[in-house]
């Protein structure tokens, strides 16, 4: 489980300290997502990263892995970008 925190910034200073999630942090390695987290609650200094496998479940509606690509394909833009991005 991660906080909202580690996915997407709330304020501009997140994104500039990269408190969130960004492209390049999210890894699609086919039936599954590698997601590497480098700031939480607990590693509030990026000293360590955490990396975190989503497995594919064909056919839910749940599936992070299509949820991902779904996202990447109508969200075009570089690996430097913030992956989610609240207004």
């Amino acid at each position: 489980m991660a906080r909202k925190s580690n996915l997407v910034p709330t304020v501009k200073k997140d994104i500039f300290s990269h408190h969130c999630l960004w492209k390049s942090d999210v890894e699609d390695c086919g039936y599954h997502l590698i997601v590497d987290m480098r700031w939480s609650k607990t590693n509030q200094f990026g000293e360590r990263v955490i990396r975190t496998p989503l497995p594919c479940l064909s056919g839910s509606v749940l599936c992070p892995v299509s949820a991902y690509r779904n996202l990447i394909k109508f969200h075009k833009g570089s690996c430097d970008d913030v992956l989610f991005l609240l207004s």
